[in-house]
């Protein structure tokens, strides 16, 4: 019953209340009023009966009839009415109450009491002196009690019930409405401020509980309110933490990001290991009123990186939410410490491998154009009789100077030190040299030239090496035919707005798998099991050389099986004459 009431609307429960207490003192008058009536009527019904048997007493020697009728009700100030012993009706002195008719049976020596429509009869036996029953006289009077005589008990009680409950509900459904309109206007602000809307406040009219809960919801809106900004504040703080400009920058951005964010008068930050570290800060320590000082401790990945030392001025107020944004703040602010502090350690490595690799790369360089060089000679000398060796020492060499050549482009690469030169040529003739260059012969390979009118504006040899990376990568990853296609356009294969050329390598493998799409651009990143060889430079440095010179590489939509990388170079319409 009690989780049933509890489904049903606050309404209808406070209208269902204010019925049950207003029926529950109409019942007890309804009950009253029937429990005094009936005293009243039974103590009458007595005195009735009584007077009926004192006149049947006195008409023993009289004739019945009306005269005697009219003049005994006159001395007793009843209804009175006069029966024979056949009970036949010989006179009344009231035809309004007295009913004319014997009851059923009529009574015998004793009395009948009889209630009729709010009146009540008691009809008595006239017996003569011989003891001889000579008729019958009645006795009517109008039912006593404060109610209607024609009113019982049963009557009032459903009349009070029904028009209890017709009022009850009128004066609760009225009350209701009244009293559950601002509980209405709280649930509206409650969801309003829940969906964000931290302006929304009520306003606080008398001093009851209804106010009181207005004014407490004014103050938790004041409170998210602040804790909202405070929370912007702080996100704002922590964006100003950039690792990757360096450690000192956070350092010194810090104090100020904090003392914008939480209102403090004095920021710093000590970077210190576990010996030094403080004790952690509880928000009892702080006495209200008083400028406080205290630490913060500083972990990233569980080991203490610093401290953030701060001050709260005297008027500051400051509660656990405020400790828990500090404690937001301090974590970010430990993660970007370690941050910069690796960012700088990578930022050293990059520069020593950079440095290893141009010094590798000028070592080899001389040495390899050496041999180069030999090897031709001795080639050119032994043309009468080859010697396979010579040109494996040939081919080898060529192969090592490749490298040396990607060593040395992906350090200018990384040094920003790459100066293109431009000049415009046309594409497909390098592309053709370039396969040729490769010597694997016409068969499998297939070169379509639709930029008719058109020249690339790019570093003639840069672009060389970058469609001998693709071509060779095709050739290694893939199977042949290796389909090559230049075209030309404006606004074409998603490229800004401009003039264009692309050249895409397509090869008929078994195509690049979706999880290593990410990674073929990588350095060094060799896909699948790395069986086809290489040092994984190609097609990192062919992208790097294609954005230096303006251009784009990326992995093309195929159809059908193999794989299509293409890249653009920004074009130029040949002028006619």
């Amino acid at each position: 019953m009690r989780s049933a009431l509890a489904r049903l609307p606050y309404r209808t429960r406070l209208t269902l209340a204010m019925v049950g207490a207003a029926l529950v003192p109409l019942l007890a008058l309804a009950l009253a009023l029937g429990a005094l009536t009936a005293a009243m009527r039974g103590e009458a019904d007595q005195r009735l009966t009584g007077a009926a048997k004192a006149v049947a007493a006195q008409l023993s020697d009289a004739t019945l009839d009306a005269a005697t009728a009219a003049r005994v009700a006159a001395q007793i100030g009843l209804t009175v009415a006069v029966y024979d012993s056949e009970g036949a009706l010989r006179g009344r002195s009231d035809t309004t109450l007295a009913s004319g008719v014997l009851p059923d049976p009529p009574p015998a020596a004793a009395h009948a009491l009889v209630h009729r429509g709010g009146v009540t009869s008691v009809f008595a036996t006239v017996t003569g002196t011989d003891g001889v029953r000579e008729g019958y006289v009645e006795l009517a009077a109008l039912q006593a009690g404060p109610l209607s005589a024609d009113l019982d008990v049963g009557t009032l009680l459903a009349l009070v019930l029904g028009f209890g409950i017709a009022l009850a509900l009128l004066i609760g459904w009225v009350l209701a409405r009244v009293m559950v309109r601002p509980l209405g206007s709280l649930s509206a602000a409650v969801s309003r401020l829940e969906a964000g809307h931290l302006d929304e406040r009520l306003p606080v009219e008398g001093e009851d509980e209804l106010a009181a809960v207005a004014a407490s919801h004014n103050r938790l809106a004041d409170a998210l309110a602040a804790r909202n900004r405070s929370l912007g504040l702080v996100l704002g703080a922590i964006a100003e933490l950039a690792p990757n400009r360096g450690l000192d920058a956070v350092l010194s951005a810090a104090p100020a990001a904090a003392a914008k964010a939480f209102g403090f008068t004095a920021v710093s930050v000590s970077l210190a290991g576990p010996e030094s570290a403080p004790r952690p800060t509880v928000v009892e320590d702080h006495v209200p009123g008083e400028p406080w000082a205290f630490p913060t401790l500083l972990r990233a990945a569980g080991e203490p990186v610093g401290t953030l030392w701060t001050t709260i001025p005297p008027t500051r107020e400051w509660a656990q939410a405020d400790q828990d944004l500090l404690e937001l703040f301090a974590i970010e602010l430990a993660a970007g410490i370690r941050n910069a502090q690796l960012f700088g350690e990578v930022e050293r490595l990059s520069e020593t491998k950079s440095e290893f690799l141009r010094g590798v790369s000028h070592n080899l360089q001389t040495p390899l154009t050496t041999i180069r060089a030999i090897a031709g000679q001795l080639a050119e000398q032994a043309a009468a009789r080859p010697d396979r060796r010579l040109a494996i020492i040939v081919e080898q060499s060529e192969r090592l100077s490749r490298l040396v050549d990607q060593l040395l482009t992906v350090s200018r690469l990384e040094a920003g030190t790459l100066r293109p030169k431009i000049e415009v040529f046309a594409p497909a003739p390098l592309v053709a040299r370039a396969w040729e260059s490769l010597g694997h012969g016409d068969d499998g390979f297939a070169l379509r030239d639709e930029a008719s009118g058109w020249l690339a504006a790019a570093d003639r040899d840069r672009v060389d090496q970058v469609v001998w990376a693709l071509l060779d990568n095709a050739m290694k990853y893939g199977h042949p035919p290796i389909a090559v296609t230049v075209r030309a356009g404006a606004g074409m294969d998603d490229l800004p707005t401009g003039d264009w050329l692309v050249v895409t390598v397509r090869d008929h493998g078994q195509g690049i798998p979706e999880d290593d799409r990410s990674r073929v651009f990588e350095r060094f990143s060799r896909l699948g099991d790395g069986g086809a060889g290489g040092t994984g430079l190609g097609l990192s440095v062919a992208r790097g050389l294609v954005e230096a010179m303006g251009g784009r590489l990326w992995i093309a939509p195929t159809d059908g099986p193999g794989a299509t990388l293409a890249f653009s170079l920004p074009a130029e319409r040949i002028e006619e004459a």
